[in-house]
């Protein structure tokens, strides 16, 4: 029960790092332009 849980943490917490990660490269992109 406990591993299930850790596990989907552990793979929530990998794609909120992967987005974050998309969302900043995406904002620095958008504010090369300007």
């Amino acid at each position: 029960m406990y591993a299930a849980i850790d596990a989907m943490v552990d793979k929530l917490d990998r794609q909120v790092c992967k987005h974050k990660e998309k969302s900043t490269a995406h904002y620095r992109r958008d504010g090369g332009i300007k």
